[in-house]
């Protein structure tokens, strides 16, 4: 986890500081697509139940609502989207898909208070590894410099002779108000496929191991 963690805090580094040149890059592109919905798109599959518990996917609307605020803009150029944001608050939140060296990876920015001034650097990333054209690993990094917080979390995928997913197991590292980083717990996300309905069964397996315990139950569409 050592090496996939130096590998992310360089990343990090990288795009820092990239708001500005993403949404260059962004703006001039003229043929795309749009969709507007409550909540952005998940990055890769069960990421919005697994990271923030929400079971639902996001209602899209048939046409542009009312007003600036309470939806996202996503952009797609095909069926991949590049680009989405809250239209109210531009700076804050904005998503960016880009490729890095042939990793998929999601760019969220935010605003942020840095040395006396108010700047719009990145919040968190996630980043996808391949293998065999499946997700292998997803890397998560924030870095919150106002409010001395660090987090890690690298997910590694396990699939069935079906090529479905079979278990995701999540360890990762985390500091606030610290300088050392402190490693969480070493979770496992186990999938079962039953009367077409994904299962996803929760266990913790370290620093002790805890029951398993089934969480989601649902028809689930990639």
């Amino acid at each position: 986890m050592e090496k996939d963690y130096n590998f992310a805090v360089e990343i990090y580094k990288k795009y820092k500081h990239s708001y500005e040149n993403l949404l260059a890059q962004s703006e001039s592109i003229k043929d795309y697509s749009v969709v507007w919905s409550d909540f952005g798109f998940e990055f890769y599959p069960f990421q919005h139940f697994i990271d923030f518990g929400i079971k639902k996917p996001a209602k899209i609307y048939k046409n542009k609502p009312d007003g600036e605020s309470g939806y996202i803009e996503s952009r797609f150029i095909g069926n991949e989207m590049y680009y989405a944001f809250n239209p109210m608050y531009k700076t804050s939140g904005a998503i960016f898909i880009a490729d890095n060296n042939g990793d998929k990876i999601s760019l969220k920015f935010d605003e942020e208070d840095c040395d006396e001034e108010e700047k719009v650097i990145l919040h968190y990333f996630c980043l996808l590894k391949y293998k065999d054209a499946k997700i292998d690993k997803v890397l998560y990094y924030s870095n919150q410099e106002s409010e001395e917080q660090e987090s890690f979390y690298l997910s590694q995928f396990l699939y069935n002779a079906d090529g479905k997913i079979d278990m995701i197991i999540r360890d990762g590292k985390h500091r606030q108000y610290s300088k050392e980083l402190i490693t969480v717990p070493t979770f496992r996300y186990r999938f079962e496929y039953a009367e077409g309905k994904t299962l996803i069964y929760h266990k913790q397996l370290k620093p002790e191991e805890t029951e398993e315990i089934l969480i989601f139950s649902k028809i689930y569409i990639l």
